[in-house]
């Protein structure tokens, strides 16, 4: 499918594989708070889930995958968020 947007230019395909992450990754973990939280009145009033430390765990690995997304996205796009800047090192 990805080839259908790009075709088989892997440039393009560079450029629409961050978002087709994001999308992936906004949906697992959107399943994994639906699964902890969102069905915690569903458990025995007896069982005590540690929704605190799963918030802590959860957002962590969450910060960390939105910070190296930016960062990819800054080195495939720097031409567009630096438009002036010559990385060209060769002349």
């Amino acid at each position: 499918m990805l080839f259908l947007v790009a075709g088989n230019n892997p440039m393009a395909i560079m450029k629409v594989m961050p978002i087709i992450m994001i999308l992936f990754i906004g949906a697992f973990f959107a399943w994994f708070w639906a699964i902890a939280i969102g069905l915690q009145h569903k458990v025995p009033s007896e069982v005590k889930m540690k929704v605190k430390k799963f918030k802590v765990f959860f957002f962590i690995p969450l910060i960390y995958i939105v910070l190296l997304l930016g960062f990819m996205a800054l080195v495939f796009f720097y031409d567009l968020v630096f438009p002036h800047w010559d990385l060209d090192y060769t002349t």
